[in-house]
């Protein structure tokens, strides 16, 4: 087995914390399967750091709780590789099979402060496409290898919905003898970070494993992508 360090990377166990005796973070979810793992607790909207911002997130002030989730996933291939591809916020096809659209309809391309339009999913009777999203990139840092954007509207009805997705390498301690070469050159972790409101009569259990579920589905696209540019190596068993 090969011990993976992901350096800055938030804890995926959450436990519950209390402050003047009142919960302000409490579990709600917990997925793990093979390289992905997902979680979702309820904090307070203060809890929610930069996130918090009402005015670009479009959440209300009334809403004072908030899910938090944090969904990681390791994939084959170099932070910088994957960096290349996610870091293009407006440049989504390139790299995932599933989306129909992707374009700027706001601002600069891939700078803060430009829009995107993506849809995909196929399509509906009256021609409509089955899934679709506006989302705002609010930062974008090459050197740490993040952004965080905000949802502005979607076929999903989320509400409040902002994120961030971080690339991250893995060092390995101890490589197995028949790796002939695993360093945090050629293997990363993806953390995306989101909040939203709570969604009524979905559970947390089902948003997460929707969201997981998109999620490693978009990052084995991504592979796919990125798998024909890389050197190959020895998988370990």
């Amino acid at each position: 087995m090969v011990c993976a360090h992901y350096s800055d990377v938030p804890a995926i166990t959450l436990s519950s914390r209390k402050e003047n005796g009142a919960t302000v973070a409490e579990d709600l979810a917990y997925i793990e399967k093979e390289s992905c793992r997902c979680s979702l607790r309820k904090v307070a909207r203060q809890d929610c750091g930069s996130f918090s911002d009402a005015k670009i997130t479009g959440a209300s002030q009334n809403d004072d709780e908030v899910w938090e989730g944090i969904v990681t996933r390791e994939i084959d291939a170099g932070a910088d590789d994957v960096w290349e591809m996610l870091g293009k916020f407006t440049q989504m096809k390139r790299w995932n099979e599933n989306a129909e659209v992707c374009e700027v309809i706001e601002g600069k391309e891939d700078e803060p402060g430009c829009v995107r339009y993506c849809a995909g999913g196929g399509r509906a009777p009256d021609g409509s496409p089955l899934r679709w999203v506006k989302e705002k990139l609010l930062t974008l840092s090459a050197a740490e290898r993040r952004m965080t954007y905000c949802m502005l509207d979607s076929s999903y009805g989320f509400e409040g919905y902002r994120a961030s997705l971080r690339i991250k390498p893995v060092v390995t301690d101890h490589p197995p003898s028949n790796i002939v070469s695993l360093s945090a050159s050629n293997r990363s972790v993806i953390v995306w970070h989101f909040h939203l409101n709570a969604i009524p009569n979905t559970t947390p259990s089902e948003l997460l494993y929707s969201m997981g579920s998109i999620f490693d589905n978009m990052m084995c696209s991504l592979e796919r992508t990125l798998r024909p540019q890389l050197e190959p190596y020895p998988r370990p068993f």
